[in-house]
């Protein structure tokens, strides 16, 4: 519609008012056609409007949304690497535990494996020198039975197995008054020094000559031949002497 200031009221016939109202109607029509074109225009801009921000609102959260996934994985993968770290830090200090015990249990394997091997030599040792002695022992017990048996007849000796290693040695013929008498000692193998060891002497003699005549037995090398031949020599002849006393009173005197 045209603009009012171009309307021109002088045109218009006199008493014609209802062309006039029909005028300002068709402009007042007109008008409100195009306000609610406008608006109807304005409204669909608006809802445009509103759609993208709507559009852009959605982006916006899905963004934030990714950004705090984003966030969330960083985390993790922090958290994920201190764990590694931590269990990197275990089992470092796992195997160097296990190592240190694996470094003890070999120390304490070889100080046992020495011990053992210094207790087999000694017991080697040991079992050597058993054994030599044994050998000896039973070389000696050898010769005495041998020596015992040259003089079992001359002596009137008699010989009489007491235990391994020991003998009781008997002597007859020595009391002239009483040819049946027995005179005796044990005679055995010392297992302290490794001599003879005297003892049981029926009758029995002064302590003091039996200890002279053990200690002249082992005071030569125990191998020596002559050995123990002059202890039973002696040995009879301390007996017979301990005869004649006991047979003789006055004699007794004058050997005391």
């Amino acid at each position: 519609p045209e603009p009012a200031s171009m309307f021109d009221f002088k045109s218009l016939p006199h008493g014609s008012g209802s062309w006039a109202e029909d005028v300002f109607a068709d402009h007042d029509a007109g008008l409100a056609r195009w306000r609610k074109d406008r608006m109807e225009s304005l409204r669909l801009e608006a809802e445009r409007a509103r759609e993208d921000l709507d559009r852009e609102q959605a982006s916006i959260d899905a963004l934030a949304a990714e950004l705090a996934a984003a966030e969330r994985l960083k985390d993790e993968v922090e958290q994920t690497q201190v764990a590694a770290l931590r269990a990197g830090g275990a089992v470092r200090e796992t195997a160097a535990a296990a190592a240190k015990r694996s470094a003890v249990a070999a120390q304490a394997r070889d100080g046992f494996l020495e011990v053992e091997r210094e207790r087999l030599e000694r017991l080697e040792l040991e079992t050597a020198q058993l054994a030599e002695h044994d050998a000896a022992a039973g070389e000696r017990l050898a010769e005495v039975e041998r020596l015992l048996g040259l003089y079992r007849d001359g002596l009137g000796l008699a010989i009489e197995r007491v235990s391994p290693g020991t003998v009781r040695m008997t002597f007859t013929a020595v009391d002239a008054e009483d040819p049946e008498a027995a005179f005796s000692i044990v005679l055995g193998l010392s297992q302290e020094h490794g001599g003879y060891d005297v003892r049981d002497c029926a009758p029995a003699l002064p302590a003091e000559q039996l200890a002279a005549l053990a200690a002249r037995l082992n005071g030569v090398v125990p191998s020596e031949a002559a050995a123990l031949p002059a202890f039973l020599c002696a040995l009879r002849r301390t007996f017979r002497s301990l005869a004649e006393c006991r047979c003789s009173p006055a004699q007794h005197v004058a050997h005391g």
